[in-house]
């Protein structure tokens, strides 16, 4: 690089970013860029909604609800149905609260604090 003219300020290369340097290392600087941007959107409106939708939903409150009115109404495929959704939440529950978190442990993070 040149020397610059005197009294100019010394040129600056860009900063290079640090590539990844695995998949996993990819992923998590996607789920974070997602998150960011995300965080950083005010969307009150949405907020409103989301939030109670979310709280219904900790637990899988809101599909056990769910499960119970088609077994209630639905005759017997809704009971079928219902019994088979039940059976999902249990295995994708028992797959993502067990091993998946264990492996990745990131402290979900608060959209408030953002």
């Amino acid at each position: 690089m040149a020397s610059p003219e005197p009294g100019q300020p010394e040129p600056v290369e860009p900063a290079q970013p640090r590539q990844p340097r695995s998949w996993g290392e990819e992923l998590l600087a996607l789920d974070t860029a997602i998150y960011v941007a995300v965080a950083g959107t005010p969307t009150p409106r949405l907020d409103r909604v989301l939030r109670p939708l979310t709280a219904a939903a900790d637990h899988s409150k809101l599909w056990f609800g769910t499960a119970g009115v088609m077994a209630l109404v639905g005759g017997s495929s809704g009971r079928r149905a219902a019994l088979h959704g039940v059976a999902s939440i249990a295995m994708a529950s028992a797959l993502a609260n067990q091993p998946l978190k264990r492996l990745t442990r990131r402290r979900r993070p608060d959209r408030d604090s953002a």
